[in-house]
C-alpha cells in the first residue's frame, strides 16, 4: 500500500468502517489494511496511529457494559450534565475523553447500563438524561468555534497539532487562538508539545502581523477542513492539513538532499518553511547543503509580494541582532 492508501485507510477506519468495508473500497484484502494501520501507520503518522488505536479500544468497550470504567465513566458524565449543567463537549474535556464517546454513553450506553443494574442509575435518570441533551440541542442550534474544532479533530493531541500548524502558517497569536478557541495557556501548551517553536513564537510576537485579517484568513481556511470532513471527502482533507503541515517542505527537502531535480513548487515550500517558523536564510541553507548566495537567489524568485520578502529580511535581520547580542 502506498502512503495515501495508508492515511486514507486510517481516516476510513477513524469514520467508522470496517476494515472489510475499508479493504472493499480501497481495493485490498481486509488482513493487508489491518497489517497496514497496525505497524506502518505508526511509522508513516504517528498522532494518526494513535487516534487508530484508541479507536479499537473504544470499539472494544463501546456495550461492554460491565466494565467498571465504563461504568464510572457514564456516572460522572450524566452527573455533570445534570447537577452542572455541562455540555457534552465540556465533558468530554473534563474527563479527558471524545464527544462522540461521551454522546454515546449519555444516550446509548446509559440506557443498557439502567437496564442491566438499575441500581446503578435508574430509568428516571435515563430520561432526565434524555430531556437535558435535548434542552441543551434546542439551545444550541448553531455549533459554536470550539465545538466544531473538536468534531473536525476529535482527539486533543489531533486538535493541538493543527491549532499550532495554523498559528504560525497564519502568523496567528497565541492570544488570538486562545479567544477563538477558549483555550487557556495556548503558548505554554505548544512549548510544551515542541521547545523548539520558542524562537518561532518569539517572532511571531515581536512582529505581529494584523490579526483581524490573519483570523479571517485562517477562519476561511477553517472552514474548507470542516466540509472536507464532513463530506468525508479524504483527498481534500488531506490535501488542506498539507497546506499547513510540513510534508511538502520534507519532501521538497528530500528530494534536494538526494540530488534528484527540484520540482516546480520546491522553493516555494522551501520559503514558506522559512517564514513558518522564522528560519534565517544562512540557516536554511545549511539545512539544505546550499550556499547561502545560491539559496538567496533562488528564493527571491519565488517571492510574489513586498509582505513576504518583508518577512525574510526581518527575519534574517532579526538573527543578526540576536548573534549580535550573543557574541558581541
Amino acid at each position: 500500500m502506498s502512503y495515501n492508501d495508508i492515511i486514507n485507510a486510517a481516516y476510513l477506519y477513524l469514520d467508522g468502517l470496517s476494515l472489510r468495508e475499508i479493504a472493499t473500497k480501497l481495493g485490498f484484502s481486509h488482513v493487508t489494511i489491518k497489517a497496514n494501520l497496525d505497524k506502518n501507520l505508526k511509522d508513516l503518522n504517528y498522532e494518526l496511529w494513535c487516534e487508530v488505536k484508541e479507536k479499537k479500544e473504544e470499539k472494544l468497550n463501546s456495550d461492554t457494559i460491565d466494565d467498571v470504567n465504563v461504568q464510572k465513566r457514564i456516572l460522572l458524565a450524566s452527573k455533570l450534565l445534570l447537577d452542572y449543567d455541562k455540555t457534552v463537549l465540556e465533558i468530554a474535556q473534563e474527563l479527558n475523553s471524545t464527544e462522540f464517546t461521551i454522546y454515546r454513553d449519555l444516550t446509548k450506553r446509559i440506557v443498557l447500563l439502567s437496564n442491566k443494574y438499575p441500581n446503578l442509575i435508574s430509568i428516571d435518570t435515563v430520561h432526565l438524561v434524555k430531556n437535558k441533551l435535548n434542552e441543551h440541542k434546542l439551545n444550541n442550534l448553531k455549533p459554536s468555534t470550539i465545538d466544531l474544532l473538536t468534531k473536525t479533530f476529535p482527539f486533543k493531541q489531533e486538535r493541538l497539532k493543527f491549532l499550532i500548524h495554523s498559528m504560525l502558517v497564519f502568523r496567528l497569536l497565541p492570544n488570538t487562538i486562545e479567544d477563538t478557541f477558549k483555550i487557556t495557556n495556548f503558548k505554554g501548551q505548544a512549548l510544551d508539545y515542541n521547545q523548539g517553536l520558542k524562537n518561532s513564537l518569539e517572532f511571531l510576537e515581536i512582529y505581529p502581523s494584523n490579526q483581524d485579517q490573519a483570523l479571517k484568513e485562517f477562519l476561511e481556511y477553517f472552514e474548507k477542513v470542516i466540509l472536507a470532513t464532513k463530506t468525508k471527502d479524504i483527498k481534500r482533507r488531506n490535501e488542506l492539513i498539507a497546506f499547513i503541515s510540513d510534508k511538502n517542505f520534507i519532501e521538497a527537502r528530500n528530494r534536494k538532499l538526494k540530488g534528484e531535480k527540484n520540482l516546480v513548487n520546491d522553493y516555494t515550500y522551501f520559503l514558506k518553511h522559512q517564514i513558518k517558523y522564522a528560519i534565517p536564510s544562512n540557516v536554511m541553507a545549511i539545512k539544505l547543503k546550499a550556499t547561502i548566495s545560491v539559496y538567496r537567489l533562488h528564493i527571491l524568485k519565488h517571492i510574489k509580494d513586498e509582505k513576504t520578502l518583508e518577512l525574510l529580511n526581518q527575519i534574517d535581520s532579526d538573527w543578526k541582532v540576536r548573534q549580535g547580542r550573543i557574541y558581541g
